[in-house]
């Protein structure tokens, strides 16, 4: 039951949401994508998904969702200081295409 508040959905909705968004990015990448990648440890955010992918140490791919496109960022944090380090990025990507640029990103 979504209890609504002058328009707007509760917290819990929206949390249940971006559940679901992150859910729906993680299922439209082929489980064949997942295996070569070494994909674990999916985690959704407020906005975004974000899994590890390979054996190397600090390697993430964070999928966003914009509108009804995916943006895909393939990063690593650098050591100690944690810092983002862009490895490739993608912008505009449709769900048909989202498993096929995970995998090229990976595996270059």
């Amino acid at each position: 039951m979504v209890t609504m508040k002058h328009g707007t959905q509760s917290k819990a909705t929206d949390e249940r949401s971006t559940e679901m968004d992150a859910q729906t990015a993680w299922n439209q990448i082929s489980i064949g994508t997942k295996m070569a990648c070494g994909a674990r440890q999916a985690t959704a955010s407020a906005d975004k998904l974000t899994f590890k992918v390979h054996n190397l140490p600090h390697r993430y791919i964070e999928i966003t969702l914009s509108a009804d496109l995916y943006n895909v960022e393939y990063l690593r944090l650098k050591r100690g200081s944690f810092e983002r380090i862009t490895i490739d990025s993608a912008e505009g990507i449709y769900n048909d295409m989202l498993s096929e640029t995970v995998y090229h990103m990976v595996n270059k």
